[in-house]
């Protein structure tokens, strides 16, 4: 009887929680952008407030190109800037895969991929809790060599600053790169930021994350010897942008005989370390049925 009374009570609970929240929102979705343009791919961050800030790229004012455009919600699903958004980048050419990240202070910071200068360069803006732009209009330049920059990743550096990294291709092979962007958008490391690890070799598939003492965690995948098989590095940067492991990173997984890839994620262990996440590719007869098997290693920049 017991078990019956307890089974009435959680049914009864989840069927009243479940009108609440039935009530508060539309049945089929709050329309975020009702705009008449293509909208594609929203991100999404937290307000701090119980809300969120959400940045998508929109096909709206040409047919050919796409801007970024960004809109904030409130825990009950209202609209609390422009009912179509707020354009955070209608550059000429095409602006896509923004990546969002709070601001500490009711904004957020957005990075993004741009073509307006006939390659992809990476451009980066601050919105504040208003949807007011705070940086330079169209966004600041944060890296803008030939030959494409690629795949924005950021993290706070809880000093009112940000840490950005993306993957570059202005030498023969992709090298990971990052940059420290204070709180007015200027870049703290120069136009070209550093390189995470200065090899000829391929690495791509990032992630970063902070240390928890001001500085930040970079995981990537590295090609690390020649095109044998790809490897997870690590590398911890300083406030100053100084390398705080060993310069050529630190080898997450030095026994592996086949592909790791995707390191994509990662958490604090608490401690000054980092818990990452990445796929094993097995070139095995008997791999498993997905190809990809899932394993965790602990980086504290020694093994």
């Amino acid at each position: 009887m017991k078990t019956v009374v307890t089974s009435l009570v959680i049914l009864l609970l989840l069927f009243l929680c479940w009108g609440v929240l039935h009530a508060e929102w539309v049945l089929d979705g709050v329309p975020i952008c009702p705009s008449d343009g293509d909208q594609s791919y929203g991100y999404i961050a937290s307000d701090d407030a119980g809300g969120v800030i959400i940045t998508w790229p929109e096909i709206r004012y040409d047919p050919t190109y796409r801007d970024i455009f960004i809109q904030r919600i409130d825990y009950a699903g209202n609209l609390l800037w422009n009912t179509d958004g707020v354009p955070l980048c209608t550059a000429p050419e095409i602006q896509m895969d923004p990546y969002i990240i709070p601001d500490g202070s009711g904004g957020a910071v957005i990075a993004w991929r741009d073509y307006r200068n006939g390659d992809y360069d990476i451009y980066a803006q601050r919105i504040d809790a208003d949807g007011n732009v705070l940086w330079t209009p169209d966004g600041v330049a944060v890296s803008v060599a030939q030959f494409g920059q690629y795949d924005p990743r950021m993290v706070s550096d809880g000093a009112g600053g940000f840490y950005i990294c993306w993957w570059d291709g202005r030498t023969t092979n992709r090298q990971v790169r990052c940059n420290r962007l204070n709180s007015d958008g200027t870049l703290a490391w120069g136009p070209d930021g550093i390189v995470v690890r200065d090899t000829p070799w391929w690495q791509e598939s990032h992630g970063i994350i902070s240390d928890g003492a001001g500085g930040a965690i970079i995981v990537w995948d590295d090609v690390n010897n020649g095109f044998t098989a790809l490897y997870i590095f690590a590398q911890r940067i300083g406030p100053d942008g100084s390398k705080l492991w060993d310069p050529d990173g630190v080898l997450i997984e030095p026994t592996g005989a086949v592909d790791q890839l995707n390191p994509l994620s990662i958490a604090t262990s608490g401690d000054g370390g980092v818990i990452v996440a990445w796929g094993n590719w097995c070139y095995l007869d008997d791999m498993d049925p997905a190809g990809v098997n899932r394993y965790l290693g602990r980086e504290e920049g020694s093994l």
